[in-house]
């Protein structure tokens, strides 16, 4: 497990899952224009914003040394649309190696 055990929003998927029902397709939506159900507790400006766009918040901080290649690292995960509805999740074990990751989870 890492030192800074880092538990990611990824709200580039959830901006683009989000337009995907509804009569209103407008193609991209600016992420800081977008309005989140409250429910999700999105709060862009308190979140770190990356180069490329990626926001992301450490929810929770672990306590061991950083993931490295290697390491076996547990992740779960939760994808919600910008209304507060869960589109997926689930959770699984890997051996770390960055590039296998998912995209995104090496960004911070």
């Amino acid at each position: 497990m890492s030192a800074r055990l880092r538990l990611v929003a990824f709200l580039g998927a959830t901006v683009i899952l989000g337009g995907c029902g509804g009569d209103d397709v407008t193609g991209p939506q600016v992420i800081e224009e977008v309005e989140f159900a409250s429910s999700l507790g999105i709060n862009l400006a308190s979140m770190t914003r990356t180069s490329s766009g990626l926001y992301y918040e450490d929810i929770a901080t672990g306590s061991g040394d950083p993931a490295a290649a290697g390491h076996e690292v547990e992740v779960a995960y939760t994808g919600w649309l910008t209304d507060g509805t869960t589109f997926d999740s689930g959770a699984f074990s890997s051996s770390w190696a960055r590039a296998r990751s998912c995209a995104g989870s090496t960004r911070a």
